[in-house]
């Protein structure tokens, strides 16, 4: 695939290995904006180690990932946290606080990654909430819905 100005997401060289057991080797793929891209594949056959190594909770053994052009895979820590804070991950099982309220769940990043005050952070969460046709459901916990609403929240 020939690379593209417009592209969000680089995947450069990507090698990733545990050991001397290679999972992929010297993967390359471009991911434009409004672009919909699937990884598909056979259970263990890396599609969770890929993403991990996407969003840098392990490490390639070599390659890059690049976001809007800057490298994520040699960036350094503070420019990493920048970068993160630009994108969402949504993970298989929900990933829901058990011990606290959809609007608080939904909510929690605005409270450590901006300063909107706890009634501005509830509104914000709240709409959201109404976004995914959960409205109403805001003071439920976790366990109190459906799994339906639960990957919706």
């Amino acid at each position: 695939m020939a690379a593209r100005d417009d592209a969000h997401i680089r995947v450069e060289d990507l090698t990733i290995a545990y050991g001397d057991r290679v999972i992929m080797h010297d993967l390359n793929f471009t991911v434009a904006h409004g672009d919909v891209f699937v990884i598909m594949g056979a259970s263990g056959s890396g599609k969770s180690t890929l993403l991990r190594n996407m969003i840098g909770l392990n490490e390639p053994t070599k390659g890059d990932v690049k976001y809007d052009g800057k490298s994520f895979t040699h960036a350094d820590e503070a420019t990493r946290q920048k970068m993160l804070q630009r994108f969402g991950v949504m993970y298989q099982g929900g990933a829901l606080f058990s011990s606290m309220t959809l609007v608080e769940n939904v909510g929690l990043p605005l409270g450590e990654y901006t300063k909107l005050s706890d009634a501005e952070i509830r509104e914000v969460a709240s709409l959201k909430l109404a976004l995914v046709g959960l409205k109403g459901f805001e003071d439920f916990f976790p366990a109190e819905i459906s799994g339906g609403m639960w990957k919706r929240a």
